[in-house]
């Protein structure tokens, strides 16, 4: 079974161009790139996501699943 850490649900295409715009707020992206590892989203992405992710991680703004 797996916990949603994010009640808003999947990730939208709009979300998706609002970050490749830069329209969003950090905040905004914190939420998007959790709701990215909550759903899964995130493995199938490269480039930027990735890079970002990482970034997001690292300063402990963005938890990943437990390994298991």
């Amino acid at each position: 079974m797996v916990v949603m850490r994010n009640e808003k649900g999947m990730p939208t295409v709009s979300e998706f161009e609002e970050f490749e715009l830069g329209m969003m707020t950090n905040d905004e992206v914190v939420d998007f790139f959790q709701r990215l590892v909550d759903f899964g989203v995130i493995q199938h992405l490269q480039g930027t996501y990735q890079r970002t992710l990482r970034q997001l991680v690292q300063a402990e703004l963005v938890n990943l699943p437990p390994k298991g």
